[in-house]
C-alpha cells in the first residue's frame, strides 16, 4: 500500500502529526481527552503507533484502545516492528483464552503497551477491579475513533409482563418485583391509555436502590438457572396465548447473572430524567463513563460533526487541526432524493435508476448503503461496503469513486438520548421532541422542530457519510466522483466543509425520473387543478392526513383556519370562503372524509 498523499499540505500536516506526537509522550491532559481531528487519510493511527514507541522509550507505559480484534493485531504488530523488539499485547479474547487469563493479567502490569477494543474499554467502564489491573502504572491513553458511552435502556409493557410472567411461579419474589418496579409500571399503565404523547418525565422514588437490592438477593437465593431454565420454559410452551410477553428478551434472560443485571439496570429509570416514546421509557444507563489515565488523546477525523464534543467540553478538548487536503479534485454529485428506508421502499424503480448511473464508473467505484439492499446493486461484490462495517477500512483505498445511496439514519429517540446523555444539563420538561414532514414523494423531509435536536440528527447523518466518503482515493491521487443520493441540503455543506476545496454539483431529475408508489390520496388530488386555492387545500389536507404539516395541529387535531388562511396566501376571510370553503370539490371531499369545516377550525378525524 502507497502511504505517499498527494495534493496535500505536507509541512502543515507534519507540524500536526508533530504536535499529535509530542500530545502523546509529553502531554499533560488529565481528566479529559485532547480530541486530535486531523483530516481522514493523513495517517492519524500510524503516527500515534509510533508516538507509544518513543513513550516506551521515556520509560512510560500507555493503553492503545482501537475498534476490533483485528485493528488491535494490526497495531501490535507495528508497534512491535518499529520498536524491534515485543513491547505490544494485543488483549482479546480470541488470543487470551478463559484458561490462560490468570497469567496474562499476571503479566499485564510489565507490558508497555496494551491495546484493547472499544467494546473492553466500555466493559472496563463499569468494572473498577477490572480496570485497575489494565491501568496499574500506566500514564496515557490513546483512543483510535470516537467510543460512544450510550447504553440505552428501554422498558416497556411487554417487557413488565416477561419479569411477572417470570415471578409468578414465587410470590415473594412476584411481591419483591411489583415494589421495586411499582412506579415505571403504574405510569406506563395508566399514560399509554391516557396520553401517550412523547415527553420527558421524571420518576420521584426516592429510594429505590434498597429494593432493588433486597429483589436480586432474592433471586440469587431462590433461583438457579435450572430452575430459571423450567419457568422460562413454561411461558415458551405458552406462546400461542394471549400473553404479552417480550420473547427476545425472554430469550436473553437464559442465566440467573443475566436476570439480575438486566433487573439491575432498571434502578437507571430512576436517576434521571427519562424519555416517554413509543408507549415506552427510554434512558441511558449512567455508569457508563469514559475513564481516564494522567494523560488523554482521542484520534477522531469527523471531530468537528461529532456532536459530543460540542455539547460536552468539560471532557473533550477539540484541537480543531486545519485542513491539509485539497479536494479541488473531488465532486460531491448530490442526486436530491430521499433515501431513508421508510421513503425508499415506495421509490418503485429506485435501484434501476441508481444502477445506471453507476454504469459509467465500471468495477472503479465502491457503493455504501444498507447490508440487506447491497445484493440488487450491479457492481462486483468487493465493491460494496455498509454502515457498520466501513469506518476506518483501507480495503477500497485505490478505488477512485464512491455512491452512497443510503440515509444511514437512528431513530428520533436514540437522537434525543444523545441530547440527554452527552449535555449533562438540566433539562426542562416541556422541552420540544415533535417532528415535521415538508415536502412531497420522493423529496419528502422529516425533521425535529427543535433545531437542538435536528442539529444532532444532522451532525450524526453527516459524519456517517463522510466517513463512508473518505474510504476511497486515500492517497488522493485521482480525479473523484462521490456521488451521495441523499435530500438534504445541510447535509452536503456539512460534508463540503470537511473536504477543502471540493465541487459540488446538483442532479435534479426529472419529476417522473423516480416513480412513486402512490396513495388513493394522491391520486385523487392529482385529478384536482394545480393551480387553484382549492387544489391547493385539498393537498395540504390530504398530506396533513399522511403525517406531514404536523405544526399546524393543536393538541385536539385542528387547524386554525386562520393560519391556513394565510399560509396559502389568501388576505382575508371572506376571500378565504369564496376560493375554497364553498367550492364543490372542497366540499365533496371533506365530507368524504369526514373533515368538519363549522367553526374557526377545521376539525380532522382523530385516527389515534
Amino acid at each position: 500500500m502507497n502511504t505517499n498523499i498527494e495534493n496535500c499540505n505536507t509541512e502543515l500536516l507534519e507540524e500536526q502529526k508533530k504536535q499529535l506526537s509530542y500530545e502523546i509522550v509529553y502531554g499533560e491532559n488529565a481528566g479529559h481527552f485532547a480530541v486530535f481531528d486531523i483530516e481522514a487519510g493523513c495517517r492519524k493511527t500510524r503516527t500515534a503507533e509510533k508516538a507509544l514507541v518513543d513513550l516506551y522509550k521515556t520509560g512510560k507505559k500507555a493503553i492503545l484502545v482501537r475498534r476490533t480484534d483485528n485493528d488491535c493485531r494490526e497495531s501490535m504488530q507495528n508497534i512491535n516492528t518499529m520498536a524491534g523488539l515485543d513491547i505490544a499485547f494485543a488483549y482479546n479474547n480470541e488470543d487470551v483464552s478463559i484458561n490462560n487469563i490468570s497469567r496474562v493479567n499476571s503479566l499485564l502490569p510489565n507490558i508497555p503497551i496494551v491495546i484493547i477494543t472499544h467494546q473492553k474499554y466500555t466493559v472496563l467502564m463499569k468494572d473498577s477491579s477490572k480496570r485497575k489491573t489494565f491501568a496499574l502504572n500506566r500514564n496515557t491513553l490513546v483512543i483510535d475513533e470516537f467510543l460512544s458511552t450510550i447504553n440505552v435502556i428501554t422498558l416497556g409493557v411487554s417487557d413488565f409482563e416477561t419479569y411477572i410472567a417470570l415471578f409468578e411461579n414465587d410470590m415473594v419474589l412476584s411481591q419483591a418485583f411489583e415494589k421495586a418496579m411499582h412506579q415505571p409500571i403504574d405510569f406506563l399503565t395508566t399514560w399509554n391509555k391516557k396520553d401517550s404523547s412523547r415527553r420527558f418525565i421524571t420518576l420521584t422514588d426516592k429510594s429505590p436502590s434498597k429494593d432493588f437490592d433486597r429483589l436480586i438477593k432474592l433471586i440469587r437465593a431462590n433461583v438457579s438457572d435450572q430452575l430459571l431454565k423450567t419457568w422460562r420454559e413454561k411461558i415458551f410452551s405458552n406462546a400461542d396465548t394471549e400473553m404479552d410477553v417480550n420473547f427476545v428478551l425472554l430469550n436473553e434472560l437464559c442465566t440467573v447473572k443475566i436476570l439480575c443485571e438486566r433487573i439491575s439496570e432498571y434502578k437507571q429509570l430512576f436517576t434521571g430524567m427519562c424519555l416517554y416514546s413509543d408507549k415506552k421509557l427510554h434512558t441511558t444507563d449512567r455508569r457508563y463513563n469514559y475513564w481516564f489515565l494522567d494523560n488523554n488523546i482521542m484520534l477522531d477525523a469527523s471531530g468537528e460533526l461529532q456532536i459530543a464534543y460540542a455539547l460536552n467540553q468539560n471532557e473533550f478538548i477539540l484541537q480543531h487541526c486545519e485542513k491539509v487536503l485539497d479536494h479541488s479534485r473531488w465532486k460531491i454529485i448530490n442526486v436530491p432524493v430521499t433515501t431513508t428506508t421508510a421513503v425508499k421502499d415506495k421509490i418503485l424503480n429506485f435501484y434501476d435508476v441508481v444502477n445506471h448511473e453507476l454504469k459509467k464508473y465500471k468495477d472503479d467505484i465502491l457503493v455504501v448503503g444498507k447490508k440487506d439492499e447491497m445484493q440488487l446493486i450491479d457492481v462486483p461484490e468487493e465493491n460494496k461496503g455498509y454502515f457498520g462495517n466501513i469506518t476506518g477500512s483501507n480495503q477500497w483505498y485505490d478505488k477512485k469513486n464512491v455512491a452512497i445511496i443510503q440515509t444511514h439514519n437512528l431513530s428520533d429517540v436514540d437522537y434525543i438520548l444523545k441530547y440527554l446523555h452527552y449535555a449533562k444539563e438540566t433539562i426542562e420538561e416541556s422541552f420540544p421532541l415533535t417532528c415535521k414532514c415538508n415536502g412531497r414523494t420522493v423529496k419528502r423531509m422529516y425533521s425535529f422542530t427543535d433545531k437542538r435536536l435536528e442539529k444532532i440528527r444532522i451532525h450524526w447523518i453527516a459524519s456517517e457519510i463522510y466517513q463512508a466518503v473518505k474510504r476511497v482515493n486515500r492517497n488522493m491521487r485521482y480525479a473523484t466522483d462521490v456521488l451521495i443520493f441523499i435530500n438534504n441540503e445541510e447535509v452536503i455543506e456539512l460534508i463540503k466543509s470537511q473536504m477543502k476545496n471540493c465541487i459540488v454539483e446538483t442532479i435534479d431529475f426529472e419529476n417522473d425520473m423516480f416513480i412513486m408508489e402512490k396513495s388513493k390520496q394522491d391520486d385523487y388530488v392529482e385529478t384536482l387543478k394545480q393551480d387553484s386555492y382549492a387544489t391547493r387545500f385539498i393537498e395540504f389536507l390530504a398530506e396533513t392526513q399522511n403525517g406531514l404539516h404536523l405544526e399546524f395541529l393543536d393538541e385536539k387535531h385542528r387547524i386554525s383556519k386562520a393560519k391556513l388562511r394565510e399560509y396559502l396566501g389568501i388576505k382575508t376571510s371572506s376571500n378565504f370562503a369564496d376560493k375554497v370553503l364553498r367550492k364543490s370539490e372542497v366540499i365533496s371531499y371533506c365530507q368524504v372524509r369526514e373533515i368538519d369545516l363549522s367553526g374557526q377550525y377545521i376539525k380532522l378525524p382523530n385516527t389515534g
